[in-house]
């Protein structure tokens, strides 16, 4: 039984942690804002569940370069040729 209480515990810290890494993420790349890691996990104890499958969707949409309104682009330093 006290394994069982141990492995939820283990759980539930990475969940915490998994959390405010995510809103971290989200709120620097869409928001261009930096909180402290503290606020981070606060929002992401409540948010967790949803945040961590926006930051995916966020990652993949970084990714494939699709122009959005909200993500921060940094300009390239040189233009291609036309």
């Amino acid at each position: 039984m006290k394994i069982l209480i141990i492995i939820q515990l283990i759980l539930i810290g990475v969940m915490i942690l998994l959390g405010g890494l995510c809103t971290d993420y989200i709120t620097h790349v869409a928001f261009d804002k930096d909180l402290p890691f503290i606020a981070d996990i606060g929002i992401g104890v409540v948010t967790g569940e949803i945040v961590i499958i926006v930051a995916l969707v966020c990652v993949i949409v970084e990714a494939c370069d699709v122009e959005t309104p909200f993500f921060n682009k940094t300009d390239p330093t040189t233009k291609p040729a036309k």
